[in-house]
């Protein structure tokens, strides 16, 4: 029984039945196990992160066009209401920590550039080898913006808008389901309209829901190159590195080719 359970009781309480406290550490000792906890936790994260980049670069080893790679390297992930478990329970905290070798290895700056979106879009802080560490929490992501439903478009247009110079965009856009009905149209526009760009979208669909407009966007017809792919996973989690690079890196090097076909990239 509970100590404030017997408070309520009816007699209540004797100073007797309360068991006495253990007296505390010092102060300047707890600090110190707290940090060199810390330390060993975020130690223990890049230690990770550098095996999984060595895993990247095996895979990339064996296709050509990515051998020498620059390219920018985008993530956008879908923050609509059905998204929160996996943003709380810390799926998608993992997901970024996988995908941040992807960064390392192809991005001359080893920055991965981060939106997150529903109605509307938002860009956060940049992900790299100093913050990708408990990002999620430490952006206070969950407390800052609000959930809401699901629209891809205006976060294309976005970052179409933004694309400089001819260096490649690699984009990884995660969803657990199709956008909206009234936003299917304007996404087809903006993935036409950015097809002539140095940017190859890879949509992942997450969870069991349907993708019927995602997949329809990978054989999309009026389009200068073919610059998107569709790609399904029930559970990142369920997948090894290994499996997951090749799945997100697929397409890319045929795109990669085209692109160069087609004077888009150098």
């Amino acid at each position: 029984m509970g100590f404030f359970k017997k408070i309520f009781q009816k007699g209540g309480v004797t100073e007797a039945e309360i068991t006495p406290q253990m007296p505390e550490a010092p102060k300047t000792e707890v600090l110190k196990e707290e940090k060199i906890v810390a330390k060993e936790t975020k130690s223990d994260a890049i230690t990770t992160i550098n095996l999984r980049k060595e895993k990247l670069n095996k895979i990339c080893l064996e296709k050509k066009e990515l051998q020498d790679l620059t390219s920018k390297v985008v993530v956008v992930l879908d923050y609509s209401g059905s998204m929160d478990q996996l943003y709380r329970d810390g799926v998608v905290q993992e997901t970024l920590n996988r995908l941040l070798p992807l960064a390392l290895r192809f991005d001359d700056d080893g920055e991965m550039e981060l939106f997150i979106f529903s109605n509307n879009y938002k860009q956060l802080p940049s992900l790299n080898i100093n913050n990708f560490d408990n990002y999620i929490e430490n952006e206070k992501v969950l407390k800052k913006y609000s959930m809401g439903g699901t629209n891809y478009s205006p976060v294309i247009r976005n970052i179409t808008k933004d694309q400089k110079g001819d260096i490649p965009t690699f984009v990884i856009f995660i969803t657990d389901g199709d956008c909206f009905s009234s936003d299917k149209t304007p996404t087809e526009e903006a993935i036409r309209k950015a097809s002539d760009k140095p940017i190859f979208w890879q949509f992942v669909g997450i969870g069991n829901s349907s993708f019927d407009f995602l997949e329809s966007l990978d054989d999309m017809q009026g389009r200068y190159i073919d610059n998107a792919d569709f790609l399904k996973i029930s559970n990142v989690c369920n997948l090894s590195d290994e499996e997951l690079y090749k799945a997100l890196l697929g397409e890319f090097p045929d795109w990669l080719n085209a692109a160069k076909l087609n004077n888009i990239i150098k």
